[in-house]
């Protein structure tokens, strides 16, 4: 090794405290004679000390603790003839003994604790249960024949399941008319339609053998599950984190800082003023159990989310408990309520009287209470837990009996068009006919009904829960008999959750679903600017009842057969490239699916989108590759409306500023559209940011995460003559297993722990000192070492001094020093000189200090001075800040874009002409695709990762970034900066990628990404990344009229 690198070593980190008390024994020293040191012999069993928690696990599963254990109780002497042992006791004494015996002598691991790994092994990677046992007999085969294995898997099942909670099976009418529950468990026929309880099984000789229930509802109990959230001491304190972490400061980031809660705190303040009570979500949503759409089956799980927790784990698998399984072939319907029996007596359990728990982080025993704050459902199921029918007339369950529709005679279905009712009073839409119903617009928005007026509404409204009777209300009445029953509008039934005593107070009781609203208007849209099949809202009927409701009439047919073009109708030529620009695109990692295998360019037209993909199509692709003028500017602003409704943060006048915008931007569709293509999901999105204003962010309140939520129960399904019971089973030993392993020290892998597929490394610990040595993100190989040159090494070292903030005032001296000497030079070349020379000069600085004895100096500022040594680091693939980066030489070839990088700057100093004395910190965005990732070595394990990369040159507007006329962001990489300087830090880098320009073939656009799962506490609402758009028509808003294409001929339509 060189001297000088020996040099620089012993100058940063000094000699080995280790090596300076040694004795020198290159010189001729004696070594000391050491002591003899008795060792065991190899057949002496060894006892290492256990790695793990399991007693710990045991005593916060049961709730059983400290105070309460008796270590010295024999259980196999008198568990069973004690009185005062209760099963749960006797359960727990039971695995408390079995948690303190080894697998098999001198082995590091107790019986439970292998077993629980084991069984988690399985659950992850999902082993066929005679894998499991085959794997079983060869572990005992291979272990001392001493082991404590279980012989079979049922054993092993057991065990586990002791560990965890159980649920109950209740009988139900085949046709839900009832639960053979409470006064009705020993009757064998339904009380109100006659069916039996029970199918009976013939044997083979023709007797009826055992009884088997037609219909079983499997239900988990709530107040359980909840305890355990505080009894564990790895989530107890997470249980309070909306009350002693949440950021308060008047924005919307979680549950906890929307109006809804506040309001129920307000009226209830016994409640609200216990932080520890449990506020929850409920959910609701069929789906097929068999993954096979030929066959129709539907079950109906019912699960609760809990909102105690924080953004990061509201939500998420681990923490959304199954409430109720209800069983197959048909979906309850509106019989739901039949189920929801059990659940609302428990809910009414837990407000009224609550349940006495333990809390393991402050150690102290406190009566848990719980309530319901919304549901969550798509919009067939919003129907069925609220009792208001979504259908017909009357169809929107907010504005219900002032919503606005019509009949289409032609097209045989109502469409909603009364947008104009939220506009401003004095707005000039209100008076136009020609493009709306036909009507001016003098009234105002719709009242919305509080629960108490909902209870009015439905007061004396009877119906008959049941599939074998009919209800009365379908029944045909006869006009000779009786006093016809009172009109009740859409509602069907009186929910049940009206005998929750809080439920009619809440602001929000059932909330309308982002995730199934925007797949529809996105498959309006795409569907009828494509002019796809089944999908296009404009077709011939869709003419004629323009014609029917004296509207629009520039679109009216001329010719038979032959229609004028409206705005919404696009050439061919036009589609092609919409298609081409989609088919073109490459995402990066974890930002959608690859939408191009969508794409028929041939066909014009798009299959196959799943709801992700029209969400991701409606906030970021689909308004790009639109080249019409008028659409593009409308579709801007609808897809801005989704995504800033969709953003972490916000505030009620943040949403409420929403409202009013999609009020405008639906009001343009109606201009544009024809009225085929507002049916009740083209209408609701008005709605949608008020209730976003009332309980904050949508991505509490979707149905993504219950969607992903329903496909992990599908895949618990082995056998498919019984897939509820295999649900359940699943469930419980998932809700065991994840339970279990928060105890296991080791880090065994669990969709507890595991990282998500973009996160940073969780290992990666917050150090002190200088932050630019901070560890960020993981590597995703090994890195590939290679030497600095002497003017790479200058060119790295550079980037960090300047770059590097403590150290800024040093830097700042020396470049005014070196400005008072510039002579003949300008200030940029006096400045990028002393840039140049700063790294010599900061290390002769620090070495002057030191060896003049100043011991205040950090040793990372030693290092720093020091600067890295010349074998680096080079990596292709890395995760940082929640992105996936690759370098841009994997990119080719690849359905992925990862290379494009994003790096805003602060605090620069910046000259706007060669002219200027004058520098100021600015503010500049660099676009580019990264080339390389360098890691840098400073001695004593400190590391900086840099990015090099291929930058956009913004130095000259509209050089290589310009901003058109709809706000998009654009970039020209025919117009790079030189080299060297272009590395930035990769804590600092963020993700764009970018989309061919449909009109400008040198160009493209660019498109800012955000990482999942990161939740800034502290940071403000989104800002508008669009400049803000006129909505208007090409003859603007002097004239009611609707002019037809006149580049396009005559069209025909289906």
């Amino acid at each position: 090794m060189a001297v000088e690198i020996v040099k620089d070593h012993i100058y940063v980190d000094g000699f080995d405290p280790v090596y300076v008390n040694l004795p020198w024994v290159e010189h001729g020293e004696q070594l000391p004679q050491l002591e003899t040191i008795n060792i065991a012999a190899p057949f002496e069993p060894q006892h290492p000390t256990i790695v793990g928690d399991i007693p710990d696990m045991l005593q916060d599963a049961f709730g059983i603790h400290d105070n309460d254990y008796v270590p010295d109780i024999e259980v196999d002497d008198f568990a069973n003839e004690d009185p005062c042992l209760t099963p749960d006791a006797a359960k727990f004494y039971n695995l408390m003994s079995e948690a303190d015996m080894d697998l098999f002598p001198g082995a590091r691991k107790k019986m439970i604790d292998f077993l629980v790994r084991y069984y988690q092994l399985k659950s992850l990677h999902g082993w066929s249960d005679v894998s499991f046992i085959e794997a079983l007999k060869l572990l005992k085969a291979s272990f001392p024949e001493s082991e404590n294995l279980p012989s079979s898997f049922y054993k092993t099942k057991k065990l586990v399941k002791d560990l965890g909670l159980l649920y109950e099976k209740i009988d139900a009418c085949p046709n839900d008319c009832m639960l053979f529950w409470k006064e009705h468990f020993a009757e064998t026929i339904c009380s109100i339609c006659g069916a039996s309880r029970y199918n009976p099984r013939p044997t083979e000789d023709g007797a009826t053998g055992k009884l088997r229930s037609a219909k079983v509802l499997r239900y988990f109990p709530l107040g359980p599950r909840l305890q355990r959230l505080y009894m564990s001491r790895h989530t107890s304190e997470s249980m309070t984190w909306h009350s002693t972490k949440c950021t308060k400061d008047g924005k919307l980031r979680h549950p906890a800082d929307s109006p809804a809660w506040s309001k129920l705190d307000e009226m209830y303040p016994n409640f609200g003023n216990e932080s520890r009570n449990v506020r929850l979500g409920l959910a609701s949503d069929g789906f097929n159990p068999f993954g096979n759409m030929s066959t129709s089956h539907s079950t109906w799980p019912v699960v609760m989310t809990v909102y105690n927790l924080p953004p990061w784990l509201c939500m998420k698998q681990p923490y959304i408990m199954l409430s109720l399984l209800i069983p197959g072939p048909k979906g309850p319907g509106n019989d739901i309520d039949i189920y929801l029996q059990l659940l609302v007596e428990e809910l009414n359990n837990l407000w009224n009287e609550g349940i006495k728990t333990y809390d393991a982080f402050i150690n102290s025993t406190f009566t848990m209470r719980a309530a319901v704050l919304w549901t969550i459902s798509d919009f067939p199921a919003y129907a069925m837990l609220s009792g208001y029918s979504t259908k017909g007339y009357k169809a929107c369950p907010i504005c219900m009996e002032e919503t606005d529709s019509t009949r289409l005679h032609n097209g045989k279905k109502e469409c909603f068009m009364g947008h104009r009712r939220w506009l401003d009073e004095d707005h000039h839409h209100r008076g136009w006919r020609n493009n709306f119903n036909g009507f001016p617009e003098h009234r105002g928005r719709p009242k919305l009904m509080t629960g108490s007026d909902c209870l009015r509404a439905i007061s004396g409204l009877k119906f008959q829960f049941g599939k074998g009777t009919k209800s009365p209300l379908t029944r045909k009445r006869s006009r000779s008999k009786g006093v016809p029953e009172p009109y009740k509008g859409n509602w069907r039934k009186i929910s049940i959750f009206f005998d929750l005593p809080y439920w009619e107070h809440l602001l929000l009781r059932h909330n309308l679903d982002v995730m199934h609203i925007e797949k529809n208007v996105t498959d309006s849209v795409v569907g009828t600017l494509l002019g796809m099949k089944w999908k296009n809202k404009d077709s011939a009927k869709a003419r004629e009842d323009m014609v029917l409701l004296n509207v629009k009439h520039g679109l009216h047919p001329i010719t038979p057969g032959g229609y004028p073009p409206a705005i919404c109708n696009l050439k061919n030529v036009e589609k092609s490239t919409i298609c081409k620009v989609l088919a073109s695109i490459h995402p990066p990692d974890g930002f959608s699916s690859n939408v191009s295998n969508c794409e028929r360019i041939e066909e014009r037209t798009l299959v196959g989108l799943k709801s992700h993909d029209s969400h991701i199509l409606m906030q970021y692709l689909f308004p790009i590759a639109i080249s019409h003028k008028v659409l593009v500017t409308v579709l801007l602003k609808l897809s801005s409306f989704f995504k800033h409704l969709c953003s972490k943060v916000g505030s009620v006048e943040y949403f409420t500023n929403l409202s009013s915008e999609i009020a405008i931007t639906l009001c343009t569709l109606e201009s544009i559209m024809p009225p085929a293509f507002f049916d009740i999901m083209e209408h609701l999105p008005i709605h949608l940011a008020d209730e976003a204003a009332i309980a904050g962010p949508v991505h509490y309140r979707w149905m993504y995460p219950i969607e992903r939520y329903l496909f992990t129960l599908k895949k618990y399904v082995r056998n498919k003559n019984l897939p509820e019971g295999c649900i359940a089973e699943g469930y419980i030993i998932e809700e065991t297993l994840s339970f279990c392993v928060m105890y296991v020290a080791d880090g065994v892998d669990s969709k507890r722990t595991r990282i998500g597929r973009n996160a940073d490394d969780p290992n990666n610990v917050q150090r002190l000192g200088l932050q630019i040595f901070a560890q960020k993100g993981r590597a995703l190989e090994k890195p590939h070492e290679f030497k600095l040159s002497d003017e790479e090494w200058l060119r790295a070292h550079t980037h960090v001094l300047i770059n590097c903030p403590d150290i800024k005032p040093c830097l700042l001296e020396h470049v005014d020093t070196a400005k008072k000497k510039r002579g003949r030079r300008s200030l940029q070349d006096s400045e990028r000189l002393a840039n140049l020379s700063f790294a010599a000069y900061f290390k002769k600085l620090i070495e002057e200090k030191a060896w003049n004895g100043d011991s205040t100096i950090d040793p990372d500022i030693r290092a720093l001075a020091a600067g890295p040594v010349k074998k680096a680091g080079r990596y292709k693939r890395y995760v940082i800040n929640g992105f996936r980066f690759h370098v841009k030489s994997l990119d080719t070839g690849s359905n992925a874009q990862n290379s494009g990088i994003f790096v805003s700057t602060a605090g620069r100093n910046c000259y706007s002409t060669a002219h200027d004395r004058q520098p100021r910190d600015g503010m500049q965005d660099y676009y580019g695709v990264l080339t390389d990732i360098i890691e840098l070595n400073y001695h004593g394990g400190r590391k900086v990762l840099l990015f090099d990369g291929d930058w956009i040159d913004n130095r000259s507007v509209n050089r290589g970034i310009k901003k058109d006329e709809y706000g998009f962001l654009l970039a020209n990489f025919n117009h790079l900066l030189p080299k060297p300087d272009t590395l930035v830090f990769a804590s600092q880098t963020l993700q764009v990628f970018y989309v061919k320009c449909p009109v400008e073939l040198d160009w493209d656009v660019i498109v800012r990404t955000s990482p999942r799962d990161y939740f800034d506490m502290g940071a403000d609402s989104v800002p508008e990344p669009y400049a803000h758009q006129e909505l208007h028509n090409d003859h603007g808003d002097v004239e009611d009229v609707t002019v037809a294409r006149s580049d396009m001929p005559d069209i025909v339509l289906d």
